[in-house]
Formats: C-alpha cells, sequence, structure tokens
C-alpha cells in the first residue's frame, strides 16, 4: 500500500499521468489492455477485430493498419492455441517434489521439465516443484559449484 501511493506521487510529480494507466495493484502502461475496442479503428485485412496500438504523441493516438491476431499471422508466428503441457492434462501437485514445500496456493509451485525439452510432455518429465528448487535445478543442470565463478580482471 505504502509502495503504491509512493508511485503515484512521483507518476504525478514527474507528468506521467497520461502515459501510465493504474489498475488496482499495478501500473501498466499498455493502451490494448486499457482502451475500449469502440473507441479503435477495425482491422483493415480481417474488419472485426480492433488494430494494433501504435503509438501515443500528445493527445493523438495512431493505430496500425492491422490487428494483433493479423500481425502474428503474416509473421508466420501462431495465433493463440493451447501449450503442449496445457495439452498433456498435467495437474500440479499440491506440495514441491523435490523440498516437500506445502504451498497456501498453486500460483507458488511451477512445472519443471526434468531433461529441459517443453516438448516432452511424458508424467516422467514433468515435476511440481517450488521457485527455489527450480533455480537450484538451474544451477546443478549449469554444474557450478560454490568457488567455480572468478571475477574478470
Amino acid at each position: 500500500m505504502q509502495v503504491t501511493y509512493i508511485l503515484e506521487l512521483f507518476i504525478q510529480s514527474y507528468g506521467f499521468v497520461g502515459i501510465i494507466y493504474h489498475f488496482p495493484g499495478a501500473y501498466i502502461g499498455d493502451v490494448n489492455t486499457h482502451m475500449q475496442y469502440n473507441d479503435r479503428p477495425v482491422c483493415k485485412n480481417c474488419k472485426s477485430k480492433p488494430r494494433a496500438y501504435a503509438y501515443k504523441r500528445g493527445s493523438k493516438i495512431y493505430w496500425r493498419s492491422l490487428c494483433d491476431t493479423c500481425i502474428r499471422r503474416k509473421a508466420g508466428k501462431r495465433v493463440g492455441g493451447i501449450t503442449a503441457l496445457q495439452r498433456s492434462g498435467y495437474k500440479k501437485q499440491k506440495k514441491c517434489e523435490v523440498c516437500g514445500f506445502r504451498a497456501k496456493e498453486r500460483k507458488q509451485l511451477d512445472v519443471l521439465f526434468v531433461d529441459g525439452n517443453l516438448r516432452n510432455t511424458s508424467d516422467s518429465n514433468l515435476k511440481t516443484v517450488c521457485a527455489n528448487c527450480q533455480r537450484l535445478q538451474g544451477i546443478r543442470r549449469l554444474g557450478w559449484r560454490m568457488g567455480d565463478l572468478v571475477a574478470d580482471d
């Protein structure tokens, strides 16, 4: 609460109010999540979705000619869909499978791909781990030990 108040004072004092939009608990500068669709022109390609935000100069907003979906399709990128992990149906455990940490919420736990391949979603490759064990696993994978790092001269 105190941090939010300090940020609000900072933003007001330096004149960033028109650039950064306030949502409960966070400052988000992304216009696409803030503006209503009826304020935006329609995509020239699909003629159904609102155009993507380009930039803002003063009080005038400039829009791209295409929506986000059409831009991704044109670039040959995948649009929407679900990840391999979601397709596998894997459910996070209630506790870390490495150290046994019990989380109050499942958001505190992550899924670790044991072999590092994000497409390998077999049950033997997926483990539920806490953030601390995930960091330690990354260090182990790199083969670092205490004293291995030496400062550059």
